[in-house]
């Protein structure tokens, strides 16, 4: 709960910011409500909800039963913000906040304590070349191919990231953890001539969003370096790269404790809060998240055409909502085998804007997807269908194609191809 103060002013923020009412994000430049009691910013749309809602007016007075006057401020209840409306498009915000607050949730779960060293985490003495685009792959250092050479080690659903330099932080308890400052996913591949182990990159390099997601650092930090990173790095030029790495330091206030040089990397990483000429690997929980899914949220965060899309059933009122559905005038169809319970569902998910279906493994949400799909045909709509792993999707499309036919779904590359023959073929047409 949060309650206006009466010493507000507008300014410009030089910092991006939050809003202490209702949590959105604030950028650079934007106008807001500052309080110099509290330090703290409102966005325009809190502060005037707020006012509307206590119905004060600074030269207002108003007469009281027994004749006497009042200010309506004076004697004014503060008003909370919980029992403002919120606009839709705040509340969009808010619910895009909070994605990106699970993705820094998440992203902080790869950090290593530093005490694991040899154990969840690895040095690397051979030249850096994956951050900065030299190589494609690395030699995995001899502690680690000891653990990779452990049975299960790597394949109980762990992943594995590198990357240059390093960085270590205390956290609230005082404990060092590590990681690296710029980071790639990588695959490690038996080497059978070495005898060995290669880490193969498995993407490109980006800025490790968990050095920013803990509290050491202020939010409009955050901010500052993914302005800094978001327009791409500069991967193959490991001068830049280096360049790049001092101007981010320098946003943290963190010390480079060790000359940067990715060429020679350090083996020796300090307790020490600061940053280490050092090329790490680390083994962590899979990841769920990119820097690219984060800027894809901060971009629609800002957008404002999400009510006609299935997000205004979670955030409008029923008035408020966009109406795209049709009336249904078939009848339900199943041509999977179904019981009563996924028949309620089928019916549901024609209707209803928003349908959760969960059940354990062998309860035939598979077939349920499948005859959602028909449905959706039948209706005259599309659906796309994704899942957080491809053997889920695959299951689908191969119950489709066995039980009903070929084409009710199709894989993205299957469609990509799809269209590019249709392109060809009118194009061939037209030239005939």
């Amino acid at each position: 709960m949060s309650d206006i103060p009466d010493d507000l002013r507008l300014i410009q923020l030089i910092y991006s910011g939050q809003c202490r009412g209702c949590g959105i994000g604030l950028d650079v430049d934007t106008m807001a409500q500052w309080s110099r009691s509290t330090r703290a910013v409102w966005c325009a749309d809190c502060v005037s909800a707020c006012k509307a809602e206590a119905g004060f007016q600074s030269t207002s007075a108003q007469t009281t039963p027994s004749g006497s006057r009042r200010s309506s401020v004076s004697d004014a209840s503060p008003v909370s913000l919980d029992s403002v409306s919120i606009a839709p498009q705040t509340k969009w915000e808010r619910l895009c906040n909070y994605a990106l607050e699970c993705i820094d949730a998440e992203a902080i779960k790869t950090l290593a304590l530093h005490s694991n060293d040899g154990i969840q985490w690895f040095t690397h003495s051979e030249p850096e070349g994956l951050i900065t685009g030299e190589h494609d792959s690395t030699p995995a250092s001899e502690n680690m191919i000891a653990r990779l050479n452990s049975p299960n080690w790597f394949t109980d659903g762990h992943t594995i990231i590198y990357g240059w330099p390093t960085v270590v932080l205390l956290d609230r308890d005082r404990r060092p953890k590590v990681a690296p400052l710029f980071m790639l996913q990588v695959e490690p591949v038996r080497d059978t001539r070495a005898h060995g182990w290669m880490l193969h990159a498995m993407g490109e390099p980006e800025f490790n969003i968990a050095i920013t997601a803990n509290a050491l650092f202020d939010p409009s930090i955050s901010e500052e370096v993914n302005a800094l990173t978001s327009s791409g790095l500069p991967f193959g030029d490991s001068v830049a790269f280096e360049k790049l790495v001092e101007e981010v330091t320098n946003l943290l206030g963190l010390e480079i404790f060790q000359p940067l040089n990715p060429k020679i990397p350090s083996i020796h990483v300090e307790r020490i809060q600061g940053v280490y000429n050092a090329a790490i690997s680390v083994r962590t929980e899979p990841l769920g998240y990119n820097a690219v899914l984060r800027n894809e949220i901060r971009y629609l965060r800002m957008r404002n055409d999400w009510a006609g899309t299935g997000a205004s059933h979670l955030i409008m009122q029923e008035a408020d909502k966009i109406t795209t559905s049709k009336p249904l005038s078939n009848p339900l169809a199943a041509p999977l085998v179904t019981n009563p319970i996924q028949e309620e569902a089928l019916e549901k998910l024609r209707r209803e804007p928003i349908t959760v279906v969960t059940g354990p493994p062998g309860t035939g949400k598979t077939q349920l997807v499948v005859n959602a799909v028909a449905n959706a045909w039948l209706d005259g709509n599309t659906v796309l269908v994704t899942s957080t792993n491809n053997s889920a999707v695959d299951a689908v499309v191969e119950r489709a194609e066995g039980d009903i036919g070929a084409g009710l779904v199709m894989r993205g590359l299957e469609i990509e191809h799809s269209v590019n023959r249709w392109a060809i073929a009118s194009r061939q047409h037209w030239q005939a």
